[in-house]
């Protein structure tokens, strides 16, 4: 029987890009998608909640070291995103859809712990606590008419961008593809990124209608985004340094 016993522990570099669903929600209320809001004579606002801002490629490198072959602690630092997606539906029908964003930086610190492994692949969780960073940004304000056959309106749309350092939880798991002779190749990682805290985006709507009758309505509207979000990220462990002791028995 031969046993073999690793304590060499290694330094490596992880090169990654992950794509993004986001979650926007109307204030008091989470993870609802999509919800008519309005519910008047002339339209309907939706939000559509959880949904793929397809815009945004995020890079980022992580710097690990595994300390065992269970376990290993990373430091990574990637840009990310928050959004929200929203559209007004009119009773003709028409439909006018909107996806807004802002770009974030985020920084967090990751425990891996490996959970099932074989020749080919390595299954861990992963549990990592850390920041956004959201670079300066202005309001933006901007107005559009609508013309339908029984009424007009004007809507008013501001993007409101919050400037702050928001602390976040990340939670989720991965998968490590292997080489036949049992090196490193490439992960593909699920992970949920919780923001803390408040919103760093919010999309507010003010809408004044005219019908054909000249009776003039006033509805407001508004969406938020804390850029909490589910991740799909894939990556490349390159080893830079191991130390440590490796005995075989």
């Amino acid at each position: 029987m031969t046993v073999t016993f690793n304590a060499q522990k290694l330094i490596y570099i992880r090169p990654l890009a992950s794509m993004k669903l986001n979650n926007s929600f109307y204030p008091g209320a989470s993870f609802k998608s999509p919800l008519d809001v309005a519910g008047n004579e002339y339209y309907s606002f939706y939000n559509y909640g959880i949904h793929a801002n397809t815009t945004q490629l995020n890079l980022g490198l992580s710097v690990g070291l595994k300390l065992s072959n269970l376990s290993a602690f990373e430091f990574s630092v990637a840009s990310d995103n928050a959004s929200i997606k929203s559209a007004f539906v009119y009773k003709t029908p028409n439909y006018s859809s909107s996806l807004i964003g802002r770009s974030l930086v985020r920084i967090s610190a990751d425990y891996h712990r490996l959970l099932y492994t074989n020749k080919l692949i390595d299954l861990r969780g992963t549990v990592g606590f850390g920041l956004f960073l959201t670079p300066k940004q202005n309001n933006d304000t901007n107005t559009n008419d609508i013309i339908e056959s029984n009424f007009s309106a004007s809507v008013v749309r501001t993007v409101f961008n919050y400037n702050r350092i928001s602390p976040l939880l990340k939670l989720g798991t991965g998968l490590d593809f292997k080489t036949k002779m049992g090196k490193p190749f490439c992960s593909l990682d699920i992970f949920l990124t919780y923001k803390l805290g408040k919103p760093l985006l919010s999309e507010s709507y003010n809408v004044i209608v005219t019908d054909n009758a000249q009776q003039i309505s006033t509805f407001q509207h508004t969406l938020s985004s804390k850029g909490s979000g589910i991740n799909f990220q894939l990556s490349f462990p390159i080893q830079v340094y191991s130390f440590g002791t490796k005995q075989n028995n």
